[in-house]
């Protein structure tokens, strides 16, 4: 298991939620995006996850569904970043930080989106 998204500030509540496949639209190193939706609205209290290669992160929310059909277009219209260019590698040339767990609380998520 990869990724973990916890709701709830006291209960740890593991949160069901489904990861989608990466997209990267060019050859990488690229930017790419891969979507993590839940089954209702959600207030997060954690996300954590196994890094896999990624120099830096920006996480962005969305509750309108029209937004996760336009969010391969240039407007960000709809979309809260959350977090915004995380570093999750000290060098990202070198491997020795390329796999570690990362761990984002409700307290670096902005946006309304953590508890």
């Amino acid at each position: 298991r990869n990724f973990e998204i916890m709701a709830g500030a006291h209960s740890g509540t593991q949160v069901p939620h489904t990861v989608m496949e990466q997209v990267c639209p060019t050859k990488r190193p690229c930017i790419a995006t891969q979507d993590i939706t839940f089954t209702r609205p959600t207030k997060i209290s954690r996300i954590a996850f196994r890094n896999h290669y990624t120099a830096s992160i920006t996480i962005r929310a969305t509750q309108d569904r029209e937004a996760l059909h336009r969010k391969d277009r240039e407007s960000l219209e709809g979309w809260v970043t959350i977090l915004k260019h995380a570093k999750l590698m000290d060098d990202p040339h070198s491997e020795d930080t390329s796999q570690y767990w990362h761990s984002f609380g409700a307290d670096e998520l902005t946006g309304g989106f953590g508890e």
